[in-house]
């Protein structure tokens, strides 16, 4: 990725959900992101491993349930490509179902995420 002289963080824009094939360049980018963030405000932890890239930040307290659970379903997705592959063909399957709402199709998710944190 070229050097850029000057990021910025800009306001969100509401786009219809959508389910991209992973771009390496993510890695990179989210890096990016957190440098920008603590340069910002040096107190807060950012976590992540892992054209114009669009990015979904949850900012919350690092001890937190949902940091916790979070960070769980991260982990289960980097360890079992099954479940990578099956988490993709849902995400797939709820836009082809027609939700683009981010709300509704974050919340059709989270029967997948629950029975994954419950295996």
């Amino acid at each position: 990725m070229p050097e850029q002289t000057q990021l910025r963080i800009s306001l969100y824009k509401h786009l219809p959900a959508a389910c991209y094939e992973y771009d390496p360049r993510a890695v990179e980018v989210a890096r990016r992101v957190a440098d920008l963030i603590t340069a910002h405000a040096p107190r807060v932890v950012v976590e992540h491993e892992g054209k114009i890239f669009r990015l979904h930040v949850h900012v919350i307290a690092i001890d937190c349930e949902e940091a916790t659970e979070l960070r769980r379903f991260r982990d289960r997705l980097r360890e079992d490509a099954n479940l990578r592959r099956a988490y993709i063909a849902r995400k797939q399957a709820i836009i082809q179902s027609g939700i683009s709402d981010t709300i509704d199709y974050s919340e059709a998710k989270g029967p997948f995420i629950k029975e994954a944190l419950d295996l």
